[in-house]
């Protein structure tokens, strides 16, 4: 009788662990969304795409429609980054700011391509 209660006492131990450790990483990765979702982290995502619309912008000099969606490019994150400084911001809901935040990443992602798929520079061999 003294085993089997041992042993559900062990049991009953590991699965309080597991249970712990659950909740645990359940925190931590609500802490990290949170982090991820606050005005100032949107500021530097917005400027982040700044500076890379700006490489493409220079990388691309003589193709007028690239350079106009690049400019709206430029002038859509300088809008989100007045936006994000205004409590208003704060007050939009966590699901809207996420689907903002996977809309910008995946934007960053498609600047980040087109950065890389860049012509070289020159056509002469280093």
């Amino acid at each position: 009788m003294l085993r089997r209660l041992r042993a559900w006492m062990r049991t009953r131990l590991c699965q309080m662990r597991h249970d712990l450790r659950r909740t645990l990483d359940a925190l931590r990765e609500r802490r990290q969304l949170e982090r991820e979702l606050t005005a100032e982290s949107f500021r530097d995502l917005a400027r982040e795409l700044r500076e890379l619309a700006g490489l493409c912008r220079a990388l691309w000099p003589r193709q007028h429609a690239f350079q106009e969606r690049i400019k709206r490019i430029m002038d859509e994150m300088e809008q989100l980054d007045r936006l994000a400084a205004t409590p208003q911001f704060r007050r939009l809901s966590s699901q809207k700011r996420l689907e903002i935040r996977k809309s910008l990443l995946h934007s960053r992602n498609q600047l980040m391509e087109t950065v890389q798929n860049a012509p070289a520079p020159t056509t002469t061999l280093q």
